[in-house]
């Protein structure tokens, strides 16, 4: 994914940091590292299905932790 990112000029990537729809405890990581890999922004997005409402937040520049 990192080098689909920089071979194009626009992409957007739909990731569910669960790696799964259903409850968890942890998030996993690969988005993350897909992220800071790529030198992209990670939009966190928000879906309520009941009441049929869904957004997206601000962008957020991660940076790599040591």
């Amino acid at each position: 994914m990192i080098a689909e990112f920089k071979k194009r000029d626009t992409v957007m990537l739909t990731i569910a940091p669960e790696g799964t729809r259903g409850k968890v405890r942890e998030w996993k990581t690969g988005f993350y590292h897909i992220a800071v890999g790529a030198g992209v922004p990670l939009v966190c997005g928000l879906m309520d299905y009941k009441r049929k409402h869904g957004g997206l937040g601000p962008a957020i520049w991660p940076s790599l932790v040591t």
